[in-house]
């Protein structure tokens, strides 16, 4: 996943990625999201959880290494 904060608050996007093969992307912008939130609210939960865990394992590993940097 990438880009998801973006998709949480609107705001643009900050991520880049570079391919080393072809790949399938999906790309789910903020107004879709909000209109996805509206028309399918279990569909939408079913990102905002899978969000959630996403941004939960990077704040775990900031949180891991911030601890490191400072031992």
């Amino acid at each position: 996943m990438i880009g998801e904060p973006a998709l949480l608050d609107g705001d643009r996007g900050a991520a880049a990625i570079f391919a080393r093969t072809a790949l399938e992307i999906f790309e789910l912008p903020f107004a879709a999201y909000v209109s996805l939130t509206e028309e399918e609210p279990e569909i939408a939960l079913k990102v905002q959880i899978a969000l959630s865990r996403v941004l939960g394992a990077r704040l775990r590993g900031a949180d891991a290494l911030t601890w490191e940097l400072d031992s």
